[in-house]
């Protein structure tokens, strides 16, 4: 009779586990599924909204908090939002994107944006770092020199200038040559 009563006990308790397996399965199946049908509606409606970007950013606000871990997800609507924003409104995802990864465009457009608002300070932080990440790039060197003008710190500005005008250019274009100018412009060197 003991024995009986443990063994339908045993038989109980692995009732229970295999159902809580069961159960644990669905769920996991639940959110795969559900998780990989944003990961569809977005590839559809980048696809879809390439010529709107109002309705890409409509698109792209509804599946934000489903994708918010995905760092090229992430990447890819902060950069829609800071083609539209005005008001840093972007930048919640974008320090969300800080989280997630480093990249020489993201820290740009980031310097960028902030240096659009008139945070000179932040904005010196992130070309420092794009220009750390691959130090043969002008543009955040320019960034640099902009900031450095704008947060009246002459001294840096002339070194910034004089890297500018002194580094070797892989590729020589119009923005090269009128960043080039705009810094001889500042040292007074014609």
């Amino acid at each position: 009779l003991i024995f009986r009563k443990e063994f339908v006990l045993e038989l109980r308790k692995i009732k229970v586990i295999k159902s809580l397996q069961l159960v644990m399965l669905f769920v996991v199946l639940f959110v795969s599924i559900r998780q990989y049908s944003y990961l569809v509606r977005w590839k559809t409606c980048l696809s879809d909204s390439e010529s709107n970007i109002f309705a890409l950013k409509q698109k792209l606000d509804s599946l934000y908090p489903n994708l918010y871990y995905n760092e090229m997800f992430v990447y890819n609507y902060a950069s829609v939002l800071s083609q539209l924003d005005r008001n840093f409104g972007s930048l919640p995802v974008i320090r969300n994107a800080d989280n997630l990864f480093n990249h020489y465009d993201y820290l740009l457009n980031r310097a960028n944006q902030y240096l659009q608002h008139k945070n000179f300070i932040m904005a010196e932080a992130y070309y420092k770092k794009a220009s750390v990440l691959i130090p043969a790039r002008i543009l955040p060197r320019y960034g640099l020199f902009k900031c450095y003008i704008n947060l009246a710190n002459s001294k840096n500005a002339e070194l910034m200038a004089k890297e500018i005008i002194n580094k070797p250019v892989k590729v020589y274009n119009a923005t090269v040559e009128n960043i080039q100018s705009e810094a001889n412009m500042y040292l007074g060197v014609n």
